[in-house]
């Protein structure tokens, strides 16, 4: 189930970063995916290295808007607590709660 979820949100980064115009689209690529810089990104499309910041900008906060769109419109929840995460995030608290040791009270 794990993996379905993932493949999931991942087919939605996806389907956001193709719906993103060209300009930012390139600009995201290179920056995020391909990893290079913004001198680099800006010599391999002929830009100013200010004009890569502004699109790469403008494309996070588009694709922020578009996944959350994608998100609440997929009926598919994938942030649904189902009993295997509630056990895994108990489990968590309680070694959490272990690590910490007992609280001292207040002996009034």
């Amino acid at each position: 189930m794990k993996a379905l979820r993932a493949a999931i949100s991942l087919k939605q980064l996806e389907d956001a970063i193709d719906g993103l115009p060209e300009v930012f689209r390139t600009v995201l690529v290179l920056r995020v995916v391909e990893d290079l810089s913004g001198v680099e990104v800006a010599v391999c499309l002929g830009l100013n290295e200010t004009t890569v910041r502004t699109r790469l900008y403008r494309a996070q906060q588009r694709l922020k808007v578009e996944v959350a769109r994608r998100l609440r419109a997929d009926p598919f929840n994938i942030f649904e607590l189902t009993a295997e995460r509630a056990d895994r995030i108990v489990a968590q608290v309680f070694a959490k709660l272990h690590t910490v040791g007992p609280v001292a009270t207040d002996p009034r």
